[in-house]
């Protein structure tokens, strides 16, 4: 399934469309898994990233963006924790960036997120699977925009700007 969200135009004072936000971002859904997903989330939260990524100058305000989010299992999650990160266990999301600084169009990464981890880890947090698979999602998207969690002040800045997008703050 695919979606694809434009920021609103934004209105002037005497009601007329003002030029402002135009970065559309698509995100193609695939699960590879039984359970049943709800893909309009993932579509909402991708709106509210690409104002804020916008208001920061993370991303331009014309052209299309495009990113795919895969839902997997153990097994395959960890088949490319493998290949990418050389950890041959499984984790809870991985995501490959292609986007570049000034980009205005393109493919700019995937993300894949194992259900059973997020599954586990949504019990061990007492949170539902859906409140950790939209954490998962934006944290995904927050790594193909290039923030990080490499030392404390990087994953700080990460964490708030994921609970703002998530509106948990």
């Amino acid at each position: 399934m695919s979606f694809a969200c434009r920021e609103p135009v934004e209105r002037s004072k005497d009601g007329g469309a003002k030029q402002s936000s135009l970065t559309m971002l698509k995100v193609e859904i695939f699960n590879k898994t039984r359970r049943k997903i709800q893909d309009e989330r993932f579509h909402k939260l991708l709106h509210r990233t690409a104002g804020i990524l916008e208001r920061k100058k993370i991303i331009r305000k014309t052209g299309v963006l495009s990113l795919e989010l895969t839902f997997i299992s153990e097994g395959e999650i960890r088949a490319l924790n493998k290949e990418y990160r050389g950890k041959n266990k499984p984790t809870d999301v991985i995501s490959l960036s292609y986007f570049e600084d000034g980009m205005e169009e393109g493919f700019v990464g995937e993300i894949f997120i194992c259900v059973p981890y997020a599954q586990t880890q949504a019990k061990e947090l007492k949170s539902s699977l859906r409140d950790e698979l939209e954490f998962l999602f934006t944290h995904g998207v927050l790594h193909i925009f290039g923030y990080d969690h490499q030392n404390t002040d990087e994953e700080a800045k990460m964490m708030n700007l994921a609970l703002e997008i998530l509106r948990r703050k």
